[in-house]
């Protein structure tokens, strides 16, 4: 199994936010415009050794490893209308940018445009469903940072039923299952990387004080493609293997302070590890921050 370091600081987040209510009660819109930034690093999630067949010799960590600075922009904007007691409802979109410094390459741009509907069971207990819709663009790069002949660019649609369970004011608990569609742009001949996700997932918040949350996510997410085959230990491509199938497992520690207006700190610790269930060629573990 390959393990991969990757940190990514998030900085301190610069928010401008505006908001705007609505005549109609409990209506409200909301707009921000986000700023970070901080560093990744092994931003090609490359293996702690690899064997060059041009080379003939196996490179290290040291020969594999890059890291860079990135920055982040965004914007976000959302509609909230409420019923007290029956219903929450909330469209929300958001379009962001990543921009990594000396590997330009790897920048990239998303788009999100979210329908959320709850619905009030009693005070402590929420049901709701979500759709996401979800457009991506960047490019393909290999462990060694080499351009691939495929890009990553797709398009997703999302379906999410959850429930909420809110025992207090100071904490809130959400388990959800959802499962995600990816469709990747066509490119010559090359098989498609069209996939699907399926998702549980459980988190906790806590917030002691309006300005401090602490927050936990733990997850189990399957990957199956549906025709892409998988690579072998030796990381050959055959179409006689069966579909590339990923099992993702994720745990997120992540602390908000806003101590004043417009400017908050968000450290974050991560784990994640992802098993190829044919031959682990492509099994890693990452943590960081």
């Amino acid at each position: 199994m390959k393990r991969i370091k990757n940190w990514i600081g998030s900085g301190i987040s610069l928010i401008l936010m505006g908001s705007m209510a609505s005549l109609m009660a409990q209506s409200e819109l909301k707009t921000s415009f986000n700023l970070g930034g901080g560093g990744e690093y092994n931003i090609f999630k490359s293996p702690e050794s690899l064997y060059s067949n041009i080379a003939g010799e196996y490179w290290g960590e040291d020969s594999l490893t890059i890291s860079d600075m990135m920055a982040d922009a965004g914007y976000d904007l959302s509609f909230l209308k409420a019923k007290k007691g029956k219903y929450i409802l909330e469209l929300s979109s958001d379009l962001w940018y990543r921009h990594y410094f000396n590997h330009k390459e790897l920048s990239q741009t998303g788009l999100n445009v979210v329908i959320d509907y709850t619905r009030i069971l009693s005070q402590n207990l929420h049901l709701g469903g979500l759709y996401k819709f979800r457009w991506s663009d960047r490019v393909g790069t290999s462990v060694t940072g080499d351009l691939l002949m495929r890009s990553f660019k797709y398009l997703g649609n999302e379906g999410m039923i959850y429930l909420d369970f809110i025992p207090s004011r100071k904490i809130n608990m959400r388990i959800f299952t959802d499962y995600q569609y990816k469709i990747y742009y066509s490119e010559n001949t090359l098989d498609p990387l069209d996939h699907g996700n399926l998702e549980l997932n459980y988190s906790l918040d806590y917030t002691p004080k309006r300005e401090h949350q602490a927050s936990l996510e733990l997850s189990l997410l399957d990957r199956q493609y549906s025709q892409y085959h998988a690579l072998d230990a030796s990381g050959m491509y055959d179409r006689a293997h069966p579909m590339r199938h990923f099992r993702y497992y994720k745990a997120v520690l992540d602390y908000n302070w806003k101590p004043i207006r417009g400017f908050r700190l968000n450290p974050e610790l991560n784990i994640k590890r992802r098993v190829d269930m044919f031959e682990d060629y492509y099994s890693y573990l990452s943590y960081g921050g």
